[in-house]
């Protein structure tokens, strides 16, 4: 599945109150994450993967694409084909813009 050229790939609105057929894919690529659940040793393998952040190029393999490490999204990348990493789709979780957060954004 590729939803590279998706802005909205899920709304909230999409996601009415019936029945979904769930389907989880094996996991090459991801950025952000609504939700997830991992084991201890997938979070070992992880956080071995991912720590320390630091300035390197990560190859997204099976579409010929190199980025520059930015942050913990495109690190988690380097890692994902080593473990048995999912996703489903649709989305268990969807997250809602109409929330508004107490938290300061100043």
């Amino acid at each position: 599945m590729h939803f590279y050229n998706l802005k909205e790939p899920f709304e909230w609105r999409d996601t009415p109150n019936t029945v979904h057929d769930y389907r989880a894919y094996k996991l090459r690529h991801l950025f952000g994450c609504q939700a997830y659940s991992i084991s201890p040793e997938g979070a070992r393998k992880l956080l071995a993967g991912v720590l320390p952040l630091r300035k390197r190029l990560v190859p997204f393999s099976g579409i010929h694409i190199v980025t520059e490490d930015e942050g913990i999204d495109t690190a988690a990348n380097a890692v994902y084909s080593t473990m048995q990493s999912f996703v489903c789709v649709p989305p268990l979780v969807v997250h809602r813009d109409d929330n508004i957060s107490d938290r300061s954004t100043t």
